[in-house]
Formats: C-alpha cells, sequence, structure tokens
C-alpha cells in the first residue's frame, strides 16, 4: 500500500514537471476553484454561542427569525439565549452536562441549544418520532439532567418514567397576536413545568463559559435506515467549520436574506444550515410544517432567496402553482440522489418559472456535521456530488487491498474535514476513524469516483451489494441503486427502492417495490420488466416488481430499507 508520504514525495517531485500523482488527496485539483488561503487555519477556536455573537455584534438590529409573522432580531435573539442560560444556571446546569431536546424548530428549542452551549453544557438533540422507551433509555445512557419536550410531540411519546425534570415547550411560546390564539393547545390535567414557568428561574446570574472548539456541544443521532442510531458528539469547531466552509462555496450569502428552513434541528443538517443562517446574519423563516403546501404557500408569501431541501422535498418545485420563481439565488438538495429525470424536470421548472438558477446537489453526512461536497453556481458537474469542502479532503479506497485508487477508479469514499464527528457516543476514541500520517478519515460506506477536476461522484452503497448468480452461472456484484436509477427513469414511475432476497439458487435475487405517479396505473409489471431489459444485463434484472401505493421512509427522507425487506 502506498503510503501518504510517499504521495506527497511523489506530488513534490510532479510538481516540478508539472504533473499530478493521479491521487486525488494529493494533488486537490479542486483547490482551483476556491479564493482561500490555505496555509492557515479559517476554522475560528470558539464556541458556537461566541463564533454566532461576533459575527453578528455589529447587526444587531437584523431579523435573526420570523416565526409566524414575528419577527425577531439578533438583539433580542441574543438576550433570550441569556435569559435561558441564566434559568439553566439556577437549575444546576454546568458545564459537561447532559439536556436533552425532543423538539422542532421553535425559537425555544433554538434558544436552549445556544444557551446550553453560552454555559457549556451539551445538547442532546432527539428526533421527534422517538418512543417512549426509546426516550427513557437514551436518558439514562446519556446521564441527561434536565429534559426540553415540545408538546404535541410529547402527545405522540405518550407516558414514560421520566427520572429528571420536564420542560414544556410550545409551538405558540413566541407566536403573536390572534395567530397564537389559534395555536394554542388546551391545557392538559398532567401539564408539567411550561418554558415560561421555568425562565422565572432566571433571577440571578450564571458563569459564562469560554469554550474552546474542541469541546463537546451537539449530539444528535444517525438516522438508522441500515441499523441502530448512532450518537454522533459533534464539538464546537464541527459545527463552525461547516458554517465557516459552506460560507466559502461561492454561494455570496448576504445578511439579511431570507432562508426558508424546513429541517428540524434534530438533523445535523438542520442545525448546521441553520448556523450557517444565523452566522452570515441571514434570517431564518421557520416552516415548522414541512409539507409540501405549506412550504409552497410559505415560498409565495416571504419570496426566500435560500432553500435547502431533502429528496422528499422535490415536489415543493415541482408542485409550485405560481409562475414567478426569480427570488431564488440558492436551491440545493441533500440527504440522498435524485433521478436524472427529476434534476431535468426541475431545472425546466424553475426556467419556466423565470429563475436564473439550476438545482444543486452536493452530499454530507451526520459524521461530518451535515455537508462535505457540494457543486457550486460557479463550477458544476452534471450527475455528480460537487468538489470537496475548503480544508476538506477525498480519497478513494478500494474495498479488498485497502489501497488508494486514482482518478476515475471506483471504491469506497473516505472523507477528512474539520467538521468530522468526535466519534459517536459510548465508543472509544477512534475506534470509527482510519489515521493516516497524522490526517483523521472516515469511511462513508458509499461507493464512489473522483475525476480529475476533483468531483466526487456517487456509485452505490457499499452496504447495499449483493451477490447473484446469472442464468450461465456467473456470479456478479449487484448494486441495487443502478436498478432503481434504471426503473426511476421510467417516465410513469415516481418512486422505486429495492431490496435483496435470498435464493438458494442465484445466491439473491432483487425485489423491486415501485411507486407510480398517479396517473399511471395502467402501467403493468411486464412493461416495466420489458422495460429494464433494454437498460439492465440479465443477472441485474429484478425478480419481481411490487406495485405500491408508499415507500417508506426515514425521518430525514430516505427510503427506509429495513421495512421493504419486512415485505
Amino acid at each position: 500500500m502506498i503510503s501518504q508520504t510517499d504521495r506527497q514525495t511523489d506530488r513534490q517531485t510532479d510538481r516540478q514537471t508539472d504533473r499530478q500523482t493521479g491521487y486525488p488527496s494529493v494533488d486537490k485539483p479542486w483547490l482551483k476553484y476556491y479564493q482561500v488561503n490555505f496555509d492557515s487555519d479559517i476554522i475560528d477556536n470558539k464556541s458556537m454561542y461566541q463564533f454566532l455573537y461576533d459575527q453578528n455584534k455589529d447587526r444587531l438590529g437584523n431579523v435573526a427569525l420570523n416565526y409566524f409573522d414575528n419577527k425577531i432580531t439578533y438583539k433580542d435573539f441574543f438576550d433570550n439565549v441569556d435569559h435561558v442560560a441564566k434559568a439553566l444556571y439556577q437549575s444546576n446546569i454546568r458545564q459537561g452536562d447532559i439536556v436533552s431536546i425532543v423538539s422542532l424548530g421553535t425559537p425555544e428549542t433554538i434558544y436552549c441549544i445556544y444557551a446550553l452551549n453560552r454555559i457549556g453544557a451539551v445538547a442532546n438533540l432527539l428526533t421527534a418520532n422517538i418512543t417512549s422507551s426509546e426516550l427513557e433509555q437514551n436518558i439514562i445512557e446519556t446521564k441527561t439532567k434536565l429534559l426540553f419536550v415540545l408538546d404535541i410531540v410529547a402527545d405522540k411519546i405518550g407516558e414514560f418514567n421520566c427520572r429528571v425534570p420536564v420542560i414544556y415547550l410550545s409551538i405558540s411560546d413566541s407566536v403573536r397576536g390572534v395567530k397564537k390564539l389559534l395555536l394554542s393547545l388546551k391545557k392538559r390535567s398532567k401539564q408539567r413545568m411550561s418554558f415560561k414557568s421555568f425562565l422565572n428561574k432566571e433571577k440571578g446570574t450564571f458563569d459564562f463559559v469560554e469554550n474552546n472548539g474542541e469541546e463537546l456541544a451537539i449530539v444528535v443521532y444517525t438516522s438508522g435506515s441500515t441499523g441502530n442510531p448512532k450518537g454522533v458528539m459533534l464539538s464546537n469547531r464541527n459545527i463552525n467549520a461547516e458554517a465557516i466552509m459552506c460560507s466559502l462555496t461561492g454561494k455570496n450569502y448576504v445578511p439579511g436574506e431570507k432562508f426558508l428552513n424546513n429541517i428540524p434541528p434534530f438533523f445535523s443538517f438542520g442545525i448546521g444550515m441553520m448556523h450557517l443562517a444565523f452566522s452570515t446574519g441571514m434570517t431564518v423563516v421557520v416552516a415548522l410544517i414541512p409539507e409540501t403546501k405549506n412550504i409552497i404557500k410559505m415560498m409565495k408569501k416571504y419570496r426566500p432567496e435560500r432553500y435547502v431541501m431533502g429528496p422528499a422535498f422535490t415536489d415543493v418545485i415541482e408542485k409550485y402553482d405560481g409562475n414567478d420563481l426569480s427570488f431564488l439565488v440558492d436551491l440545493t438538495g441533500g440527504g440522498g440522489a435524485i433521478s436524472e429525470e427529476q434534476e431535468t424536470e426541475l431545472n425546466r421548472r424553475l426556467k419556466k418559472c423565470n429563475c436564473s438558477l439550476e438545482y444543486i446537489t452536493g452530499y454530507g453526512m451526520t459524521e461530518f456535521g451535515a455537508t462535505v461536497c457540494t457543486n457550486m453556481n460557479r463550477c458544476k458537474r452534471y450527475r455528480s456530488l460537487g468538489i470537496p469542502f475548503a480544508k476538506a479532503n477525498v480519497k478513494v479506497i478500494d474495498i479488498e487491498s485497502k489501497q488508494e485508487l486514482k482518478y476515475g477508479q471506483v471504491g469506497e469514499i473516505y472523507f477528512s474535514t474539520p467538521s468530522l464527528m468526535k466519534g459517536y457516543w459510548g465508543r472509544a476514541d477512534n475506534e470509527d476513524f482510519i489515521i493516516d500520517n497524522g490526517e483523521k478519515w472516515f469511511a462513508t460506506g458509499d461507493l464512489g469516483h473522483v475525476d480529475e477536476d476533483g468531483f466526487v461522484f456517487f456509485d452505490g452503497r457499499i452496504k447495499r451489494i449483493f451477490i447473484t448468480r446469472d442464468v450461465d452461472g456467473t456470479v456478479y456484484k449487484v448494486f441495487p441503486q443502478r436498478i432503481e436509477e434504471a426503473i426511476m427513469s421510467h417516465p410513469a414511475v415516481e418512486l422505486c427502492g429495492t431490496v435483496g432476497r435470498e435464493d438458494k439458487e442465484r445466491t439473491t435475487v432483487m425485489i423491486s417495490f415501485v411507486k407510480m405517479k398517479s396517473n399511471s396505473s395502467c402501467v403493468s409489471k411486464e412493461e416495466i420488466l420489458r422495460f429494464l431489459s433494454y437498460k439492465l444485463s440479465t443477472y441485474a434484472m429484478p425478480e419481481d416488481i411490487v406495485f405500491v401505493d408508499e415507500i417508506p421512509t426515514t425521518q430525514s427522507g430516505k427510503i427506509d430499507y429495513r421495512e421493504l425487506e419486512k415485505h
């Protein structure tokens, strides 16, 4: 295996002859698209809160949050964070303590996250669909000292044996006027302490903690679509790095721009994009109800310059019933791949609505604190995931030999980035990383390749590789992602998920679950298979096509293959 030192030596030699080594991680060809001095550290070694405050201390009059038309300035934002910090301190929350939050992106939820950071405590952000038994277990495992729960989420969780104080948040806490009356919920006989009552504890002061960048700030959980959710530990530096590197992509974030956000904070992508928006002085317009009709309504009303969407929300543009999207300057997708046909249709729709931009794709993971590479307005490669962020690095490793591959060769994608997590909760340090010449790398579990300009391409999931036999007995590896892309290219198909089923003769056969478009019920299984026969080799053909009304998805909008496998 060629060592990093050997490759660096090769690079020094090739610089003299103006040649590349052929290894993306050494050549870093994507740097030509940046105008950044990489010889110095561009990541501030501050706490999340301090970084945010320093970025906005000269624009405190700007609007930080627009929540049901209640416009909250940055001054009010920081004042509210201080109020919560005092109440937390009076509740005996100290540096390093864990406080769990089960909520959506209400202002109070956001204040709690930054207030915890202000006093050096850790926000444990739990998904809103957590069960009562899971919540109870998590509180024990993390040694949670205090729990914030959004009241409408608490209704879904049901009764749970909570051994710590519980504070109820409400979607109406920051709503004003008539809307507050409409959103207020009926009082319950078992109502625990309200957020307003909790704030009454704020009398006195608190110890401001000057956290350094390496201190743990957030614990957020993976979606669990291929296994049990894992607690990802993100430091202050990780989250600040994500915001800083996003701001260097040439997207020209402008203070005062409106950022429409429907991604809950219990996703790393949600907390990462929110921190980016605040750190660049934008106004976060909170879309608490992530339904297509509601998002479209809010886009028409607020005309946001920025909107980031997952694959589950591409129909926001497709079903947009207006004729003007000229206000958009940035439309970015993350969380999963969309088909070539979907991307083409999105761009056609944007152009028809007088929008000068095109849909931009990126790539990220919870473990990277959100995004780690992206296409940009100034550099885009069709069907690619984009180029690595500033200060990030990428390499492709052969699955069997573990050697680094050169341009164009397909293997497992590894990334190294300042936003890479500290580790998983409850696991030993460095257990989940590969250390190469002092650089910390994380294996994504995704197959891909890098072209000579540094653009990263996705070629499938490693954990979704099946072994099958063709009719002549030859053994092949099958990538379900490619089957899905072929099926999704049929004009009548809306969504598809493919799983493997054990077979004595062929080892594994593929079963494809297909959701048709609403006006395509007349298309038969035989027609789909006939269509695929022109696109796939015989060994890659699915054994069966199962038509379903809905494809199950995880909270982050990805296809839930574990649920499909149960069928």
